[in-house]
């Protein structure tokens, strides 16, 4: 194994400024696709655009509301299109019916999957 002493390394990249060295030391091993993905990925960050953006959804109810509010036959229209983020607790499999848990950042409801 050979290895490079900080001098050689200097006088290699003496013309370099100081971004563009770090900027070297942590891409030189990484293949050529790699250094264009995360030089793309710069220009977007550059540009203000989020490259990962998390996906929006227009959440609409939570877990109390619908148990405080759902009165059955007499509203369900209301709670047609409902919209609840949360963490999937449980589920449980009975055939041909499913029934999972989801908890909310208020409490936790059932739903049935058919």
């Amino acid at each position: 194994m050979h290895a490079v002493s900080s001098q050689k390394y200097y006088k290699v990249t003496s013309g370099l400024k100081p971004a563009t060295i770090i900027y070297y030391m942590s891409t030189q091993h990484l293949s050529e696709q790699e250094i264009i993905r995360r030089e793309k990925l710069n220009t977007l960050k550059s540009m203000g655009i989020d490259a990962y953006p998390a996906a929006l959804y227009p959440v609409n109810a939570n877990s109390v509301f619908i148990k405080e509010n759902f009165k059955g036959e007499e509203n369900k229209e209301q709670f047609a299109d409902v919209c609840i983020a949360g963490r999937i607790m449980s589920v449980r499999d009975m055939g041909k019916a499913n029934f999972a848990v989801i908890q909310d950042g208020v409490g936790k409801i059932q739903f049935y999957i058919k």
